[in-house]
């Protein structure tokens, strides 16, 4: 057994040798794309938890003497969590606009062709704002990592 074909069901492997059409294809970036929202927001929303735990935390427990500590550290987490939620949801706004905008301009008489509007800045926007909450989540589990380091190790 490869790793190519992990022994599960709902794998995302596919054999790099066989063929697939278009809209398996497409699925397939649906899927992928999907799962990393749902990723980026429940990760964010942690992120945001965690930091108004620290931050409202009763004097002389665990979390307020980290919220001394690294009371800014824990803002940055905050920021950067809160950053990414709303990266997600200005994106699914361009998403739709960018399907408002297709709609609005069929290819042909019957309304059945349809294409993007592949170089207006609101389609090129939302692929901004896709890696843009990918990248402030990424930033604030790296600071929580920081954070955690540096309360094992330095400061023990």
């Amino acid at each position: 057994m490869s790793l190519l074909h992990p022994p599960f069901a709902g794998t995302f492997a596919m054999d790099a040798k066989e063929e697939f059409e278009l809209k398996d294809v497409w699925a397939r970036k649906r899927e992928v794309t999907d799962k990393i929202s749902t990723q980026v927001r429940t990760i964010s929303a942690g992120m945001v938890l965690f930091a108004w735990s620290v931050m409202s935390a009763s004097a002389n427990t665990m979390l307020a003497k980290i919220a001394d500590r690294e009371g800014s550290w824990v803002s940055l987490v905050a920021l950067f969590a809160i950053f990414a939620l709303v990266s997600d949801y200005i994106q699914y706004v361009l998403g739709l606009r960018v399907t408002d905008i297709t709609l609005a301009h069929p290819k042909d008489a019957a309304k059945t062709k349809y294409e993007f509007p592949v170089e207006k800045p609101v389609y090129k926007a939302q692929y901004v704002f896709f890696w843009a909450k990918q990248i402030f989540c990424f930033a604030a589990v790296l600071v929580v990592i920081v954070i955690v380091l540096v309360g094992c190790f330095v400061l023990a």
